[in-house]
């Protein structure tokens, strides 16, 4: 069986949360028990790591920047409490 991480290299063991197929280098111990990474993050309260930025497009013309989804947003100011309105 091959690592679900890395598939051209062999397994070596298996988390024992999820059952996922690990090398030696994806196998986390903890007292001499196999995690992945992401069920060891789980377990101790931790995000799970992010998955790495997609690569870039290498059809995109150079220079280009792909358009923000959200246009940024002024700060608005908290409304002032206490203060008379000078009427």
């Amino acid at each position: 069986m091959k690592c679900a991480v890395h598939p051209e290299v062999d397994a070596t063991g298996f988390c024992r949360n999820c059952g996922k197929a690990m090398c030696s280098v994806c196998a986390r111990p903890v007292h001499e028990v196999l995690y992945c990474e992401n069920c060891l993050a789980q377990g101790m309260g931790v995000p799970a790591s992010t998955p790495p930025p997609p690569a870039a497009n290498p059809y995109a013309a150079p220079g280009y920047a792909p358009p923000h989804l959200f246009p940024p947003v002024a700060a608005v100011p908290p409304p002032q409490i206490g203060k008379s309105s000078g009427a």
